[in-house]
C-alpha cells in the first residue's frame, strides 16, 4: 500500500488498529511514521504519550509530554 505525502491520518487509524489488537511495537512504529509525516502536528505525540502511560511505561509518557510541550507549533 503506499500512501501519499497528506496520508498521515491513515498511518493514525492503522496505529490505532494495532492498539486494538494488543500490537503495541507496531502502533508506535505507525504514531511515529505519522508524527515523521506531520511533524507539526501534535496529535501523533499526544496519542503516543497516552499509548506509554496505558502501558504503564511512565519514562516515555514523561519524554513524550516534554517533547509536546517544548514543540514548537
Amino acid at each position: 500500500m503506499i500512501l501519499q505525502q497528506k496520508d498521515w491520518k491513515a498511518y493514525r487509524v492503522i496505529a490505532c488498529c494495532y492498539k486494538n489488537l494488543d500490537n503495541y511495537a507496531e502502533a508506535r512504529l505507525y504514531l511515529d511514521k505519522a508524527h515523521k509525516e506531520a511533524p507539526h502536528l501534535r496529535d501523533p505525540l499526544v496519542e503516543r504519550a497516552i499509548l506509554e502511560f496505558e502501558q504503564k511505561n511512565y519514562i516515555l509518557t514523561i519524554y513524550m509530554e516534554r517533547k509536546i510541550f517544548f514543540s514548537k507549533t
